[in-house]
């Protein structure tokens, strides 16, 4: 009947490696596909491709594989797109004012740090762009990597608030030590 059959489904637990490399060797005289079914390892179907099999069914080839991962949030992400834009060669600062004015809560925070004691400031300033101009590149650039540090584990604000501590203890003695840096 093998002129009539046109493809031949080898089930491949049934067959040790000998016997399947004997009835492939067989079947490839003939005008015919072969099929090997229930391939469940890499193995299995390296070695039914190198013996000359055309077609390939199994849990190998088909079994769902689940894939785990967690959903940035949407502040994560801001925080990365922002960090992103600063470390371009050419910082556009419209695109930094752009990013953060999408993100509400990024935009509370700059205004809350440029208007805080710390820049001493007689008039409150609510623009997002004028934030981004007054603070320039590098208190953005280091107010990104606080709040990405900040935002990218779930440790305790005690931490946060020792390691900003330690940050400036290290920049202000940088100053000391290194005038012209």
């Amino acid at each position: 009947i093998l002129p009539l059959v046109d493809i031949i489904k080898l089930e491949l637990p049934e067959m040790d490696d000998d016997e399947l490399q004997a009835t492939i060797k067989n079947l490839k005289q003939h005008d015919v596909t072969l099929l090997a079914e229930k391939i469940e390892t890499p193995e299995q179907f390296k070695r039914c491709h190198e013996l000359g099999c055309d077609l390939f069914q199994g849990y190998f080839l088909s079994k769902p594989e689940i894939i785990k991962g967690k959903k940035i949030a949407a502040g994560k992400m801001a925080i990365i797109n922002l960090i992103s834009e600063i470390q371009a060669p050419e910082i556009d600062m419209d695109g930094l004012t752009s990013i953060i004015s999408r993100d509400p809560a990024l935009s509370f925070k700059l205004l809350k740090l440029i208007n805080s004691a710390a820049f001493k400031r007689s008039n409150t300033i609510d623009s997002i762009h004028k934030a981004v101009t007054l603070l320039g590149i590098d208190k953005i650039k280091s107010w990104a990597s606080l709040l990405a540090l900040s935002k990218l584990d779930d440790k305790p604000e005690a931490l946060h608030y020792m390691a900003l501590v330690r940050a400036l203890m290290c920049e202000r003695l940088s100053e000391y030590i290194e005038p012209s840096l």
